[in-house]
């Protein structure tokens, strides 16, 4: 009786360890990088040992990471180091990432388990660091045309009020741009990103006449090559953050996304170069023309004498 009693139980316990499952932790993700840690942790192994086990990942289904002891079958953007699977580390480096379910499946011996995860990809329109070079640069921007503001205040000089005018709708707007982009980056909303970017797209341009306008009064002091310099590097600079802002926001591919953040931030350093070298002219302009007007004013004044 005992016994009989004694062998249920014992064939009980050994099928239910049999029959039990392996316990996975995943859950939903939200990445923002072109490589992610898919998480797949799992609890309860009994022999911890990987050449024991077989690990599956599928997305959508469909399967893109195959391993056991003998077989590696994966897609080319994941990367598994198998050492951790042994303690328990199911998890997964992907990249370029997809949004959409993905499944994790472990196996050892005869015990199996899987949970399944939902994985939102969002690419950010500027990466932190990204968005911090870009802010310096369009700061230096600001910073130029300002400078050359006050002094043309300063000296009230003929049309005054119209190149004060520019710069103003210029500072409104880059600070209005940032803004926008600022809150645009850090929740994500490209709409409101690429607004900003639009509009600081269209304060470049105005920065090109708010120069020109300064720069012609003065022009006549310079050789002209030297300002077709300055008009050139802000042309191309103009044109290459451009077509960089154009390229990250129409690629969906994070190498070429990347690259086009290289690209914005390059265009914005050829084109402040520009700038500061047409500022540099205007204040050499301005000394060189009051210069003149006295050395026109001492000549009257012998003349009279």
């Amino acid at each position: 009786m005992y016994l009989t009693t004694i062998l249920a139980v014992l064939v009980y316990v050994l099928l239910d360890i049999g029959s039990a499952q392996l316990n996975l932790i995943t859950a939903n993700q939200t990445s923002h990088q072109c490589k992610v840690l898919l998480n797949c942790k799992v609890t309860n192994l009994i022999r911890n040992d990987s050449r024991l086990m077989i690990l599956q990942w599928k997305f959508n289904g469909e399967r893109i990471y195959y391993f056991d002891a003998e077989t590696t079958v994966k897609d080319t953007n994941v990367v598994k180091d198998i050492s951790e699977l042994g303690r328990g580390d199911a998890s997964l480096w992907i990249e370029k990432p997809r949004s959409g379910t993905y499944t994790c499946l472990v196996t050892e011996l005869n015990t199996s388990g899987q949970s399944k995860f939902y994985l939102e990809a969002k690419l950010l329109l500027f990466p932190t660091a990204a968005f911090a070079a870009y802010c310096i640069l369009y700061s230096g921007i600001l910073l130029c045309v300002i400078i050359q503001m006050a002094i043309s205040c300063i000296r009230k000089h003929q049309n005054y009020v119209i190149g004060i005018c520019l710069v103003l709708a210029g500072v409104v707007l880059i600070i209005l741009g940032l803004c926008l982009l600022f809150y645009g980056v850090s929740v994500n909303m490209t709409i409101k990103s690429n607004t900003g970017f639009g509009i600081h797209v269209f304060t470049l341009l105005i920065v090109i006449i708010i120069q020109f306008f300064f720069l012609r009064v003065i022009a006549k002091s310079f050789k002209p090559r030297v300002t077709v310099v300055c008009a050139a590097f802000k042309i191309v600079g103009f044109i290459i953050a451009v077509v960089g802002f154009f390229i990250s926001v129409a690629t969906k591919d994070c190498t070429t996304q990347n690259n086009s953040y290289d690209s914005v931030i390059g265009g914005l350093v050829i084109f402040l170069i520009g700038v500061i070298g047409d500022m540099v002219l205007w204040i050499k302009g301005q000394e060189t023309s009051i210069d003149i007007n006295k050395d026109r004013v001492n000549g009257h004044g012998t003349e009279e004498n």
